[in-house]
């Protein structure tokens, strides 16, 4: 959906905030959506990064904000760091609310701020 939304131009004149290890795009069609929330925000696999070297790298899509942090080496790093943040009560999943928006960022290497006060629920 969202590279059709791409290539329709819906991205058109939007600047993201790109680090050097991601292609520089709001939306790249190399980019697959893992988890997300109920806003529009995916955590993505990284299928075509710059360095072939890193490929799956797991970066986090903003809908509505220009920044593209990486969220982890891969999804085996992510998944082992969210393992151990459980195990140490970084956070706790609530069978109602589900996890709060921010939770897995906190398991992640850069943008641990960017979901703060966002309304949203993660789906998987």
């Amino acid at each position: 959906m969202l590279t059709r939304l791409a290539e329709k131009g819906a991205y058109a004149g939007l600047e993201p905030e790109t680090p050097p290890y991601l292609r520089e795009a709001w939306w790249h069609p190399g980019w697959i959506p893992v988890a997300g929330s109920d806003t529009g925000d995916f955590f993505c696999l990284d299928c075509d990064p710059p360095e072939p070297e890193r490929a799956g790298q797991v970066l986090l899509f903003l809908a509505d904000r220009p920044e593209r942090p990486l969220i982890a080496a891969s999804l085996r790093a992510w998944f082992d760091r969210i393992a151990r943040d459980l195990e140490a009560g970084v956070y706790v999943y609530d069978e109602v609310a589900g996890f709060d928006g921010e939770a897995f960022l906190w398991s992640a290497l850069q943008g641990k701020h960017l979901l703060d006060g966002r309304e949203g629920k993660l789906i998987a």
